[in-house]
């Protein structure tokens, strides 16, 4: 790999071509791919608009440009993010890929985009279709699809597969092929039977530090807050979610250097433990599932998993630097899809903590969170249905 751009082998004739623009909108393109039949599956080729693609490297060929953006996606946090990735060649970068598009678009049956509409306009200029749009990004709760969003979806996608049933209600009214088949995400937290070593009486918190490239340095901040709940609550451990592929060393680093000690493990689904003032953390992966199940709160500066988490009924904490001056632009957006079942405090140690403290003590407040969680996200199954969809397509 070399600077901004990785370039793959081009597209064979006819296939079944997935664009999708994130590290969580690859995780579910994958998820649902996995559904597809076999004679469908075999075609699917991936073109990854955003990040390295890589939880769809795991399973499907990758074709195409890479955008590889210093902000990971997430320039409309602040305008020096935003000019990061300008002086980078994002724009650039993405304009290459609608070439691309552009060239092999005689190459392509099907399209399957993930995301918000970025990958379907893609797909509509480089003369691509039919297009199956899986909606992310956008919901009545929050930022419902504008007249021109509903437009462009009525005008280039056969059908658009939402985030929930209030949404494609209200773009049917406007015209909008649209359905809503259950949430792509909740499929991924269903346990899987992996036995993970807390002590009986504990309550466990769950840390997203998020996959994107300031996890490393959220991570001894989370720690920091978990060490800070136990100085009141002496029965409560965490676990560390840590997304696939995650670099140990560069993950680890900040952590060690603020005196945690790594244990490495030897078990498929622990990685091993961070130690520290008589706590051990174990450091998960491939198990969101059983660990959600056994957890109390989730602590989380994550995108997608946030969403699993209050999905799965356990309330999120997240923290914002901006917190009394106005949220962020991507916590907000997640605050208003989750509403209450996330709460978004200061990034101080005292506010995180005492959120948590709360959250663990009061089992009606969590309880209340925990069914707008689950109603906010939606229950599992989406990702069979919605590959019955595709194949539908696929085969007319």
């Amino acid at each position: 790999m070399k600077g901004l751009y990785v370039e793959s082998s081009p597209v064979p004739r006819k296939r079944l071509l997935v664009l999708s623009n994130g590290a969580g909108e690859d995780a579910i393109a994958s998820r649902i791919l996995k559904r597809l039949p076999p004679e469908v599956s075999a075609q699917v080729v991936c073109c990854p608009l955003v990040g390295h693609g890589s939880a769809l490297a795991a399973h499907f060929e990758l074709a195409g440009p890479r955008v590889l953006p210093p902000s990971g996606g997430l320039f409309r946090e602040s305008w020096r993010l935003a000019l990061r990735d300008l002086l980078q060649g994002v724009v650039t970068g993405h304009l290459r890929q609608l070439f691309w598009l552009r060239r092999h678009h005689s190459e392509v049956a099907l399209v399957l985009a993930v995301g918000d509409l970025f990958p379907v306009l893609w797909a509509k200029w480089a003369g691509l279709g039919p297009v199956v749009f899986v909606g992310t990004a956008k919901s009545v709760h929050h930022h419902p699809y504008s007249a021109v969003e509903r437009r462009v979806l009525r005008n280039s996608a056969a059908i658009s597969l939402v985030r929930d049933e209030p949404t494609a209600t209200e773009l049917r009214k406007y015209g909008v092929a649209a359905d809503w088949l259950g949430n792509a995400m909740m499929d991924e937290v269903e346990p899987i039977g992996v036995e993970l070593r807390f002590h009986p009486d504990s309550q466990v918190l769950t840390l997203f530090p998020g996959s994107r490239d300031q996890a490393p340095e959220v991570l001894p901040f989370q720690l920091q807050a978990v060490l800070s709940v136990r100085e009141r609550l002496k029965r409560v451990e965490a676990g560390i979610a840590a997304a696939p592929g995650t670099d140990l060393v560069r993950f680890l680093a900040p952590s060690q250097a603020e005196g945690w000690v790594f244990r490495a493990g030897s078990e498929s689904h622990c990685l091993g433990t961070l130690e520290r003032d008589g706590l051990r953390v174990p450091v998960l992966v491939g198990c969101l599932g059983d660990l959600l199940a056994r957890s109390t709160v989730a602590l989380g500066q994550a995108g997608t998993a946030n969403e699993q988490a209050a999905g799965a009924g356990v309330p999120v904490v997240a923290f914002d630097s901006r917190t009394g001056h106005g949220l962020r632009w991507y916590r907000k957006r997640q605050k208003g899809l989750l509403g209450e079942a996330v709460s978004v405090v200061p990034h101080v140690i005292s506010d995180v903590s005492q959120e948590l403290y709360m959250l663990l003590t009061d089992e009606a407040e969590r309880g209340r969170r925990a069914r707008i969680g689950i109603e906010r996200m939606g229950p599992s199954g989406g990702t069979q249905r919605m590959a019955e969809v595709i194949a539908g397509h696929w085969n007319h």
